[in-house]
């Protein structure tokens, strides 16, 4: 079985000024079996049964040819460490606007759009015979676009950066 979760919470400013604020969640499972030598597959995305997930998986073994199976045989149980730091949208805002600031204190005629998000992925593996493995990570990043008018003529120029544990708005503007 194989298991995936993954929460993001990314807020948005345009013209300079904060957008929208907004949540996605998204968990997905997938289980792998054998029936007589015969391999199934089912994949859900959201809350599921166990045994509707099972009932899915024996139909679809029905349909397919008998097969080695290849799973690990050691009972590993490893959580590996979590990666990076969770930051609360409250610090993403106060990032996104020290930015615009930064930015506008040179340019005070520029429009600043951004974008800045915190996601969360886990995921879990485990097998019949004893492997159960899981990993959560978290990433942040921050994205800002100006766009500097004049008449007809414009400059556009953008940045975005990528990181665990922090971001440095002074850097990217």
């Amino acid at each position: 079985m194989f298991q995936s979760q993954s929460l993001s919470k990314p807020i948005f400013f345009e013209a300079n000024r904060l957008k929208q604020l907004e949540s996605s969640q998204s968990e997905g499972t997938t289980l792998r079996l054998w029936r007589d030598g015969r391999p199934g597959l089912a994949v859900a995305y959201g809350p599921v049964e166990p045994e509707k997930l099972v009932t899915r998986a024996l139909a679809l073994s029905t349909l397919n040819q008998p097969e080695t199976i290849e799973l690990n045989e050691s009972k590993a149980q490893s959580s590996y460490p979590d990666i990076g730091q969770v930051v609360p949208v409250e610090q993403l805002i106060g990032w996104g606007k020290q930015a615009i600031e930064l930015i506008r204190a040179s340019y005070p005629d520029v429009l600043c759009t951004a974008e800045w998000d915190c996601e969360v992925e886990s995921i879990r593996l485990i097998n019949s015979r004893g492997l159960e493995c899981s990993h959560t990570d978290t990433t942040l990043s921050g994205y800002m676009e100006t766009e500097w008018v004049r008449g007809d003529d414009f400059l556009a120029v953008s940045d975005s950066q990528t990181q665990r544990d922090f971001l440095d708005p002074t850097l990217l503007a």
